[in-house]
């Protein structure tokens, strides 16, 4: 595994945790 791939590894898993995130907290905002 290339040193690239990795750090847009931890993009990628970064990212999803933020959509996640995000739309928890919409959820709650709409609560």
């Amino acid at each position: 595994m290339t040193h690239k791939g990795r750090i847009e590894n931890v993009l990628n898993t970064a990212f999803m945790t933020y959509s996640c995130l995000k739309k928890t907290v919409n959820v709650i905002n709409d609560v």
